[in-house]
């Protein structure tokens, strides 16, 4: 049974995505980097695999690639749900350090990871999914919906676009994305617990079991449709 790679695998809808894959039919490789008992948890609840992993750090990168050559499901598919803790800041006074921490996760660590993953599987096969977990925060192109989290926002926007670019040079795979509102997990306290009270009262927090489902459904009906190239 082929495998399906979710970075951020132990967060609320990482981990929600993973049961839902499981139920479609794929193995889902849980990737953690601190919630080791979570991790095992959801793994244990998918017949998935958890394996840890620290998108900041180049090294642990290329140790989880090598540990992704042992296990028994191959990658078919790569979903960048991870993303470092939501800070609310105003645009003038994000610094370099909330900006680089964004990006070295969201846009280099996924870099690293789904090119090494191309090359070592999906490139053979030339069959694919490259998916990520954007955010309704990221507004029309023109203007962001969220506000005081510019350096979550333009990582976003980073990642939307390691995509585009990864499908310019790999015409055949498939990059598919979901854009979420506020969802009911951990990340949600970033934000505030007035915000989030006032955000629950007005019926603007969802849970994450139906983006999940409905992602997991897009990424197998991708699979599913994909036919070889020679």
């Amino acid at each position: 049974m082929n495998g399906i790679l979710i970075t951020g695998g132990s967060g609320g809808l990482g981990g929600e995505l993973a049961k839902s894959i499981a139920r479609h039919g794929y193995v889902p490789i849980i990737c953690f980097k601190n919630n080791e008992a979570s991790a095992r948890t959801i793994a244990a609840q998918s017949n998935g695999i958890a394996i840890k992993l620290d998108l900041s750090d180049h090294a642990d990168i290329e140790r989880c690639i090598s540990e992704l050559e042992n296990v028994p499901s191959e990658p078919c598919a790569v979903v960048a749900a991870a993303s470092p803790s939501l800070s609310l800041q105003a645009f003038g006074q994000a610094t370099s350090d909330d900006m680089r921490a964004q990006f070295e996760v969201q846009v280099i660590g996924h870099h690293r990871l789904m090119s090494a993953v191309i090359r070592k599987w999906l490139k053979r096969r030339k069959t694919g999914v490259l998916g990520a977990v954007l955010s309704a925060g990221m507004g029309d192109g023109h203007k962001a919906a969220l506000k005081n989290a510019p350096a979550y926002i333009v990582a976003k926007y980073g990642l939307q676009g390691l995509l585009a670019a990864a499908k310019a040079d790999h015409p055949w795979l498939h990059t598919l994305v979901t854009s979420p509102g506020f969802l009911d997990t951990a990340m949600l306290e970033g934000l505030g617990s007035t915000l989030v009270e006032h955000l629950k009262a007005q019926g603007l927090v969802q849970p994450p079991q139906q983006v999940a489902e409905e992602f997991a459904v897009s990424i197998a009906t991708a699979l599913q449709r994909t036919e070889p190239h020679t």
